[in-house]
């Protein structure tokens, strides 16, 4: 078992567990859910300045070492694994106080600008530590099915992908651009269409609503554009095969595969037959559990990380070059 300590106590850490939609939806979805469960990981204690989260996170999953600072950590030479549900900017020093570390889990963005994350990944490289991010759809298992080939199987090369997000880029739209690159390709340039400043940005300063057009290497085109989350919640794509169509939606908590038939309204024509789409359920609801194993697998040696700090870094630096189509007003940019 790794030595575990959970920095930060938030929403992600540990309050969620108490929504009751979350609930009934996922099996996992805090930090603190995932340690109290798997047998790889000795979670043995957290670190919050908030004395209210402390007091919520024992109420919630008993007697463990609570306290307001990494510095006030007891024997922290002792832990091997830290996971940083911190904000980002605080994320190079802390683990500088953790000398036999040989993994975290993050959140992303990994730091408060591209530079700042690559600082954060050169140390952890420099120390020999993984580094694997919390884009939880890297390990739906349904996901990582179709990026090993179902999704072609079943609808052919992609022609085209709509997505939608909500409430800024970095804190919600990187979730959907890092599975387009899983799912459809990498991306090779990036164009601004419009901003959206009326809608909720989330917790992020500086982030961006923004609609854009993302170009692969392969020449597919994907157009994103934000919801405003106050009327309600959606991350969603939808994939336009050559012979079929997946929508991932709700969140990436269901999908539907619409079939390809003869088309009803021209003869020797096809058609996607929309009407006839089964709804399925992704593996969700596990995501975060797997991410864990995953991580706990990848310690020996035994495969490679689903999201590694590497791509993650990737994802951002798309978000980068899309503020900057923004503010050339919707010039095209090159993704390097």
């Amino acid at each position: 078992m790794h030595d575990t300590a959970l920095i930060g106590l938030g929403l992600i850490a540990s309050k969620y567990s108490s929504d009751k939609a979350m609930l009934k939806s996922l099996n996992f979805f805090t930090h603190a859910q995932v340690l109290d469960k798997h047998q790889n990981y000795n979670w043995i204690s957290g670190v919050d300045p908030s004395e209210k989260a402390r007091n919520d996170a024992e109420k919630s999953w008993g007697a463990r070492e609570l306290v307001s600072s990494v510095r006030k950590l007891k024997n922290r030479e002792r832990y091997e694994v830290i996971v940083l549900a911190t904000p980002p900017e605080s994320r190079l020093e802390i683990i500088k106080d953790f000398p036999s570390l040989k993994a975290v889990i993050v959140e992303k963005p990994l730091g408060n600008s591209y530079n700042s994350s690559a600082l954060f990944l050169e140390e952890c490289e420099k120390r020999g530590i993984q580094v694997q991010v919390n884009l939880t759809r890297r390990a739906d298992l349904k996901m990582r099915s179709f990026f090993n080939g179902e999704l072609n199987k079943k609808i052919g090369s992609t022609q085209f992908v709509f997505g939608t997000y909500g409430r800024g880029l970095y804190n919600y739209g990187t979730h959907l651009i890092d599975l387009i690159r899983m799912l459809i390709g990498e991306i090779s340039s990036v164009t601004c269409l419009s901003s959206h400043k009326d809608q909720d940005l989330g917790p992020i300063k500086n982030d961006l609503n923004l609609s854009f057009l993302m170009k692969t290497h392969e020449g597919v085109q994907i157009v994103m554009h934000p919801l405003n989350h106050s009327f309600y919640r959606e991350g969603s794509l939808d994939i336009w095969g050559e012979k079929g169509r997946i929508e991932i939606f709700q969140e990436g908590l269901k999908y539907a595969e619409s079939p390809l038939n003869e088309c009803r309204s021209l003869e020797g024509a096809f058609e996607i037959s929309t009407d006839k789409r089964i709804t399925k359920d992704t593996g969700y609801s596990d995501a975060l559990f797997n991410l864990y194993s995953n991580l706990s697998s990848a310690m020996i040696g035994d495969t490679k990380l689903y999201s590694s700090g590497k791509s993650a870094l990737r994802s951002e630096s798309i978000i980068d070059s899309l503020f900057l189509s923004f503010r050339e007003g919707g010039k095209e940019i090159p993704c390097s």
